[in-house]
């Protein structure tokens, strides 16, 4: 009878042990094996003038729409594992981390390959910028357009901080409100005189003869931009932490 309680006991303990590993694997079971699996990718984080960073504690979401949401985080080389996630063909791939503007991939379809799925695109993501501006005065000559921006330019081990300009048909332009931008321009004086033509300024898309409204931000080295349904977002600008945004507007020559 000792004995018999003795065998009871371990086929239990054995059976709880088995049992708390099973819940504990983030790995798929053999029989979810055709529903989900876990997804494997990876990210490189940088500040906000292009130095390599930590690449751990940056959040990684998979947003298929409920109920198909799925979390994880990364590690300190920048990979990160999603467990057990439905096989679905439309995810959008969220990355998050405190100081970093939010960056999204669109249209990953996770299906069944017999293994982990695998996010090959490997982003690279900088802090928010720190770099702002101050002033904006705008003059047009001809057919020249000549920008005058004041700036509290970053702190940090670079020469180089960058700005851009952001145009809109309305006066309430901001940094998610704008309908054209400029690319990335080098800023390295706290006061910095811009000038373009109207060529330069007919290809980015302005119209002759239309009144627009400007603003600048700073931008980090890598913007973090996506494009979705919205638009095209530019996560990284730089804002002050009081105040508004300078604004002026002209005519398009």
């Amino acid at each position: 009878m000792i004995k018999l309680k003795k065998i009871t006991f371990l086929f239990l303990l054995f059976t709880f042990v088995f049992t708390s590993c099973e819940e504990d694997d983030p790995k798929p079971q053999e029989d979810t094996i055709t529903e989900r699996a876990n997804v494997e990718g990876s990210v490189n984080l940088f500040d906000q003038f292009g130095n390599i960073e930590a690449k751990d504690r940056m959040t990684v979401i998979m947003d298929g729409g409920s109920p198909f949401v799925y979390f994880s985080e990364t590690e300190k080389d920048g990979a990160f594992i999603v467990p057990n996630v439905n096989y679905h063909p439309n995810y959008t791939i969220i990355y998050e981390k405190t100081d970093y503007g939010t960056y999204k991939s669109f249209h990953f379809n996770h299906e069944y390959t017999g293994g982990t799925g695998q996010i090959t695109a490997v982003p690279n993501l900088s802090r928010l910028s720190s770099t702002y501006s101050t002033s904006l005065s705008i003059e047009v000559r001809s057919d020249t357009v000549f920008f005058d921006l004041g700036a509290h330019l970053a702190k940090g081990r670079s020469n180089t901080r960058l700005i851009r300009f952001l145009f809109h048909t309305i006066a309430e332009i901001s940094h998610e409100t704008f309908a054209l931008y400029t690319n990335k321009i080098g800023i390295y004086h706290p006061k910095e005189m811009y000038t373009f033509t109207k060529e330069q300024l007919e290809e980015i898309g302005l119209v002759s003869g239309t009144k627009y409204w400007v603003q600048a931000y700073g931008d980090s080295y890598y913007s973090n931009n996506y494009t979705d349904v919205d638009g095209v977002h530019l996560p990284n600008l730089g804002l002050p932490s009081e105040g508004s945004v300078p604004t002026d507007s002209f005519y398009m020559p």
